[in-house]
């Protein structure tokens, strides 16, 4: 077998072992603030995403608009986040794109408008190895104005 040939199996059962190895450790809990704190309307409300063995750990969220994301990167290869308005990347301006971040490094966007925003990694085309994600943008219930209360 050719030293090619060899470098090209290689190459395909790591993307195969990392694909594993991310469906196995993917957890889809989604970090929501202390509901115990006071004044949740002067409090931001942030949920992070961990990008973790070629994933995005939860692959989906739903939150309520005005949610910042938190993008993590916890894996030793760089990453980025790139919102992809259409089945191809390219065919619309995303809304969003992270600058690529090293191991440790994070970076996050506010979602203020309902909808349902997919997003991937480009670097190195992660993508094609399923760092996909989507975020569901709900409308938040209107909240009674304290002021015309009284």
């Amino acid at each position: 077998m050719s030293t090619s040939s060899t470098a090209r199996i290689a190459i395909i059962l790591f993307a195969l072992l990392a694909m594993v190895v991310g469906f196995l450790e993917a957890d889809r809990v989604v970090h929501w603030p202390d509901e115990s704190s006071s004044a949740p309307e002067a409090q931001e409300v942030a949920v992070t995403v961990v990008m973790r063995n070629f994933r995005y750990v939860p692959e989906e969220l739903r939150i309520p608009a005005g949610t910042r994301v938190v993008f993590v990167n916890e894996d030793e290869v760089p990453h980025n986040v790139v919102h992809s308005a259409g089945q191809r990347v390219g065919t619309a301006p995303s809304l969003f794109e992270s600058p690529v971040l090293q191991s440790g490094q994070q970076w996050s966007f506010v979602f203020t408008e309902p909808g349902e925003y997919s997003f991937l990694c480009t670097v190195s085309a992660h993508q094609l190895m399923g760092m996909v994600g989507r975020v569901i943008v709900e409308e938040l219930p209107p909240v009674a104005n304290s002021a015309s209360a009284r």
